[in-house]
């Protein structure tokens, strides 16, 4: 199904509405200007049945994509070809609760030249934006109340100084610590980066 002209708000609404329902929706995104996509999976009689219902839960107009374009979009959603991911920007993961998505977009939007995309239906952030000096790791972890920001993609040079994870608390750092150390006494896997918190 494809929803259009609803703001980032409404969308998260509606995704929310979408996942709650009995009609097995196996996918919820929300592209800013585009449109929102709900994906429903199965035999044709089935999606049918519950594509109908759905629309009448959601009480909205709505279109329809068909299997072959559904497919082609979906697959644009997952490997993050909605983006400017040009070697001159950074691209960001994060996660945060699904209702505060448009807010935490809408704060980071705010101070810098963004553009973003949600998926899982607004519990997937994903944030393209000018690298600069630190990939405004500042701006974009302030943003968040809860959930975490993922350097996803960057140079090199601000990977190496920008942490790719999201900080941990001081707590959970060093449980974190401890458990890859006994995973890992001789810091063979990932090291430099996956044994920061030590």
């Amino acid at each position: 199904l494809v929803l259009r002209g609803l703001s980032d708000r409404q969308a998260m609404q509606e995704m929310s509405r979408a996942m709650q329902s009995p009609y097995e929706v196996s996918g919820a995104a929300h592209v800013p200007g585009e449109a929102t996509y709900l994906r429903l999976e199965g035999i044709s009689v089935s999606v049918q049945a519950r594509r109908d219902c759905l629309g009448k839960l959601l009480g909205r107009d709505f279109g329809i994509l068909e299997a072959v374009a559904s497919r082609q979009l979906w697959s644009r959603i997952r490997d993050c070809r909605l983006l400017v991911t040009t070697p001159d920007h950074a691209l960001w993961r994060m996660s945060v609760p699904p209702m505060q998505g448009a807010d935490v977009a809408q704060k980071i939007a705010q101070k810098i030249q963004c553009q973003y995309y949600f998926d899982w239906a607004g519990g997937l952030l994903w944030l393209s934006l000018p690298c600069g000096v630190d990939a405004s790791a500042g701006i974009v972890r302030d943003a968040m109340a809860a959930g975490h920001a993922f350097l996803f993609k960057a140079p090199a040079t601000i990977r190496l100084r920008v942490p790719v994870f999201q900080p941990q608390l001081e707590a959970v750092a060093a449980l974190s610590g401890r458990l890859k150390h006994a995973l890992d006494p001789h810091g063979k896997l990932n090291p430099g980066r996956m044994y920061e918190a030590m």
